[in-house]
């Protein structure tokens, strides 16, 4: 680990906008014609996985009683009902606005890509981002580090220069295989660290 931050990569649902409960809520909406209950806890373990992979995994459950493309599509049109119920997540937002035209910038999302332009054109953020990956560029799922290293080659920057922003278990260990540093959003400490942080470059804060 260098000791340097060159370049900032964000997860989105969950990191930039509050949009966990409207995803639970459609998911739970979507599958209520079967037997089968999706508990919040099960849903928060797969935080950060591509829709798709969340549907084989609810079909599966389910007695696979139709595709899983099916129920994916069904549960993202009733997700967007719930946009309205949606909240930035500000001290968040903040970082990736003060950094813009400072450090290179990237989107690494298991959402689909109209869902991503969707939300980051809500957030008013989206030409904030050099980069944006989605589930959608065909790379593997977090925790696999595909995408991560993926928006590193993009954005020009060295993987060990990288800091990631994530709120799922999946996301962060992505982002340790990658090699990179990272914040855990849901931790009140390293997010207040990271507003005070003018340069990022003190790696020390971020447990590594």
């Amino acid at each position: 680990m260098s000791g340097k931050i060159s370049a900032l990569i964000f997860d989105l649902d969950g990191t930039l906008i509050d949009t966990m409960p409207a995803h639970y809520l459609a998911w739970k909406e979507a599958i209520k014609a079967y037997d089968w209950q999706f508990t919040e806890e099960h849903f928060y373990s797969m935080a950060g996985w591509p829709t798709l992979k969340v549907a084989q995994v609810v079909m599966a459950a389910c007695g696979n009683p139709e595709p899983a493309e099916v129920i994916a599509s069904r549960k993202e049109s009733l997700f967007l009902a719930h946009l309205s119920e949606m909240r930035p997540i500000e001290p968040v937002v903040a970082i990736a606005r003060r950094f813009a035209g400072r450090l290179p910038m990237a989107i690494a999302t298991g959402s689909r890509a109209g869902q991503a332009d969707t939300l980051l054109n809500l957030l008013g953020i989206k030409d904030l981002f050099q980069v944006i990956l989605t589930a959608d560029d065909g790379l593997p799922g977090k925790p696999h580090p595909a995408i991560f290293l993926k928006a590193a080659e993009l954005m020009g920057a060295p993987a060990k220069e990288c800091l990631v922003f994530e709120d799922g278990e999946a996301g962060l260990a992505a982002a340790a295989a990658a090699g990179m540093a990272r914040i855990d959003v849901r931790k009140s400490n390293e997010i207040s660290t990271a507003v005070a942080d003018t340069s990022l470059n003190g790696l020390g804060h971020w447990g590594l």
